[in-house]
């Protein structure tokens, strides 16, 4: 915020729609000087996981009066994260042509044993 006036503004109040409020902060605004919440000794921090409008309504006054406002909207845009998908886990065939070897070895055995049980019957 900058002080265009012609008096020091020395009380605050910080109005987010998303979130921080706060209230009666003290810092001397002289006329022609600016701040922002680093300046007052904050640190807001928000976290965002979707796109997000957010507004901020900084009002700095007097006691006796006095005030000036000023308000910013700022925009953040969640950017999509790429995900791609290069193999099912597996680095070689080689658990697959086991498991296909392990398969046929049961079949034929299962031939086998139906094969001699016909016979014997």
């Amino acid at each position: 915020m900058e002080n265009t006036g012609n008096i020091t503004l020395s009380l605050h109040d910080i109005m987010d729609d998303v979130g921080t409020n706060l209230s009666g902060v003290a810092y001397d605004l002289a006329p022609g000087a600016t701040a922002d919440t680093v300046a007052l000794g904050l640190t807001i921090s928000e976290t965002v996981t979707t796109d997000t409008t957010n507004t901020v309504v900084w009002t700095a006054y007097l006691v006796t009066g006095a005030s000036a406002t000023a308000s910013s909207t700022a925009s953040v845009t969640e950017a999509p994260t790429a995900v791609t998908l290069s193999s099912f886990g597996v680095d070689s065939p080689a658990p697959l042509l086991l498991l296909v070897v392990t398969l046929a070895a049961l079949l034929v055995g299962l031939g086998l044993l139906l094969r001699r049980r016909s016979q014997l019957l």
